[in-house]
């Protein structure tokens, strides 16, 4: 028993290799199975003192003792993919010492004959379901270690300062996945005589060589992005002030002809002001006449002037109010959302929102395209908009434009995903700013379908912008961090 170094972690261990010397194989099992059941004994006890000690440090010790460890215990310890308790175990279990090389010959042997049909003997002879079983073992394993020494060379990586910590990364790398590696290609290179005999060998080359071509050639694949759809044109009717209606003429999704009459109001504060406004306009302009037939009093003259000007403006601003407080079409559209319990006579507030008209012939796409995207993506491209919630409305359309800058805030919280939508985004101060650079495109509608008239509605855009070879995004998104990560630049 003792300490050992997992980069450069200390951890504690047992050595069990004198275990084989025993002749029961139970009582070597009950040894290699001893940590691993402790650690989870241990993990019952510390669940139980954990409910019952008050909080503190020996509580917080015992949480996780009781959670992280025997999870860590059992994806580590015991895994079989590693030379760990569980390894052993299974090892023992089989009755087949050094399991890890016997099964890695036999996969390589199995793949060898895959690839190239050597039809030669397999290095050990098992009965069919056992060597299938030990194949699949060592090809989990290796996947297994593949992204266990991966992770581990980013944790070298990130626990050293940056230069050791790309030198000991690249050490890692090579050492454990990069070697194993180069050893079965040189034995490749060394058997290339007998594999160009091999007529596998060919379609095993031609198989490399067209998937090659489908991650290197550019495909035809769509640019999704988020996006909103409305009414290119939608003007929301307030009262102007506080007022009672006396006309409502129209009712939910009626038609509305441009200049018709939308909502008559009549507003008692508004009248007295009117009457207020044109009284002193009135008595400014009968002073600035009885003024004018004196000469001896020019400057008084200027003075009611502009008093009777000032007067002027505020009585045509009054009256202006009063024109909102009617207010009529400016274009021909459908009236929607119309409040349900305003009725010819009812009272409303400054303000208030009455309905809105909506020009149905005409709508607006903003979608918000990933910097990733973005030089694929061209004005006149094409594209296709989906609602969301399956609705199986499908919309053409043509991107308009694309900002040159990236946006710094969604008008629209829906898009976030903190509303469910598609754009990361984090809420600072009420404003929701996305987590990464997207920029907002504007798409033009070929047609607009009269059930998508209502509402604003959510969706994605699927533009066909230029096609793209799969690789290449995997090759930028790899020199972006190799560029990030060395300070270059």
């Amino acid at each position: 028993m003792g300490v050992a170094f997992l980069v450069m972690w200390p951890m504690a261990y047992t050595d069990t290799n004198d275990v084989w010397t025993l002749a029961d194989r139970g009582a070597r099992l009950r040894v290699v199975a001893a940590g691993v059941v402790t650690e989870l004994i241990i993990a019952v006890w510390a669940t139980l003192l954990w409910a019952l000690w008050p909080p503190g440090l020996l509580r917080d010790i015992a949480f996780l003792l009781s959670t992280t460890t025997w999870i860590t215990t059992l994806f580590i310890n015991a895994s079989p993919f590693m030379r760990f308790d569980g390894y052993f175990f299974l090892s023992d279990w089989l009755d087949m010492p050094n399991l890890h090389q016997r099964a890695s010959a036999l996969a390589r042997w199995r793949l060898r004959e895959l690839l190239f049909g050597f039809r030669t003997d397999p290095p050990e002879f098992f009965s069919g379901k056992r060597t299938w079983g030990l194949i699949l073992f060592a090809w989990l394993t290796w996947a297994y270690r593949l992204v266990v020494f991966f992770g581990i060379a980013l944790l070298v990586y990130n626990f050293f300062f940056k230069t050791l910590g790309i030198v000991l990364f690249v050490f890692e790398i090579y050492l454990f996945i990069l070697r194993p590696v180069s050893k079965e290609l040189l034995e490749w290179y060394r058997l290339l005589p007998v594999i160009r005999q091999q007529r596998r060998s060919y379609w095993s080359a031609l198989s490399a060589l067209l998937l090659t071509l489908i991650f290197a050639l550019p495909w035809p694949t769509g640019v999704s992005a988020p996006a909103t759809l409305q009414s290119a044109q939608i003007f929301p009717i307030y009262a102007a002030a506080n007022a009672q209606l006396t006309t409502i003429p129209w009712g939910e999704g009626d038609r509305v002809l441009e200049g018709q009459l939308l909502f008559g109001m009549v507003s008692p504060e508004l009248e007295l002001r009117a009457r207020q406004s044109q009284a002193l306009l009135r008595q400014r302009q009968w002073a600035l006449e009885a003024v004018s037939l004196d000469t001896g009093q020019r400057d008084e003259y200027q003075i009611l002037e502009q008093a009777v000007g000032l007067a002027d403006s505020v009585a045509q601003d009054v009256a202006a109010d009063i024109r909102r407080n009617n207010p009529r079409a400016a274009f021909t559209g459908r009236m929607r959302d119309l409040n349900p319990d305003l009725t010819s006579g009812s009272w409303v507030h400054s303000g208030e929102k009455l309905g809105s008209l909506i020009k149905d012939d005409s709508c607006e796409v903003q979608a918000y395209i990933d910097e990733a995207d973005l030089e694929r993506v061209h004005p006149g491209d094409t594209a296709l908009f989906y609602t969301d919630g399956a609705t199986g409305e499908s919309l053409r359309l043509k991107v308009v434009q694309i900002d040159a800058d990236a946006t710094r805030a969604l008008p629209q919280a829906l898009l976030s995903s903190l509303a469910g939508g598609g754009i990361k985004a984090r809420e600072a101060n009420g404003v929701f700013v996305p987590e990464s650079a997207v920029y907002r495109a504007q798409l033009s509608c070929e047609e607009f379908p009269k059930s998508l008239t209502d509402h604003l509605w959510r969706g994605r855009v699927v533009i066909h912008g230029e096609w793209q070879a799969p690789l290449k995004r995997y090759l930028e998104s790899f020199y972006s961090l190799l560029i990030r990560e060395s300070g270059i630049g």
